[in-house]
């Protein structure tokens, strides 16, 4: 198994799990629930799982199969379920088909979103191209990307990204980089460049982004804000 599967299996394991918990009460996030792992599908150990997470991707995507973000969340889905395959050849000729599909939909669509990242329920990755997630990143229930977005490190030599929370709503060309956190309900506008911690219902806009409370008049769901 390549760098990849040893990552991927490490984060999906108790202790890594543990970890993030640790990480998500000491920035505020506090949404991973203590013994029971994280709130969304880790490796997917029943294949009912996949397409328990894949009908949920497919009503986020509006129920549309030309959606290029859905494409890179089906072969998501399908990367994180293959870590618990058996026996071992099995998994391998899925991990052979897994890297032919995620190099397929990052060439059709521009989307690079690794299996080793963690991501929520219903995440929305409205419009393609140009979008890069790191395998490091961690993403709660109810977000959304858009064309241009990089989540990821800050330095090579730091392997650390974002942490980010539920509901969070990131405008086209964003950059949010860095061992940083984003709490919940936060709108990041189009081209901002986060590099520091966002509280959570806060809007960070502008280069370096400047965090502004979200004030009565911002819609109650950041999917509601219009892509640009």
């Amino acid at each position: 198994m390549g760098r990849s599967g040893r990552l991927g299996r490490r984060f999906a394991s108790g202790p890594a799990i543990m970890m993030v918990q640790q990480f998500c009460r000491m920035t505020g996030l506090g949404h991973l629930p203590t013994g029971a792992g994280p709130p969304w599908p880790a490796a997917g150990k029943d294949v009912r799982d996949v397409f328990h997470s894949i009908r949920a991707d497919f009503r986020a995507h509006r129920r549309d199969f030309g959606a290029q973000g859905f494409w890179a969340l089906v072969v998501y889905r399908f990367g994180r379920w293959r870590y618990d395959v058996r026996p071992a050849p099995v998994r391998k000729l899925c991990s052979m088909a897994y890297k032919i599909l995620f190099k397929l939909v990052q060439i059709l669509t521009g989307i690079e979103l690794p299996c080793e990242a963690v991501i929520g329920r219903n995440f929305v990755i409205d419009h393609f191209g140009g979008i890069i997630i790191s395998g490091y990143a961690c993403f709660g229930d109810d977000c959304r990307i858009r064309n241009g977005v990089t989540i990821g490190l800050r330095h090579v030599d730091d392997p650390r990204a974002p942490v980010i929370g539920n509901n969070v709503d990131i405008g086209a060309g964003a950059k949010v980089l860095g061992p940083i956190s984003i709490g919940d309900n936060v709108v990041i506008g189009a081209n901002a460049v986060v590099l520091c911690d966002v509280p959570a219902n806060s809007i960070a806009v502008g280069v370096p982004a400047i965090v502004k409370p979200r004030g009565p008049a911002t819609p109650a769901r950041p999917a509601e804000v219009s892509a640009t």
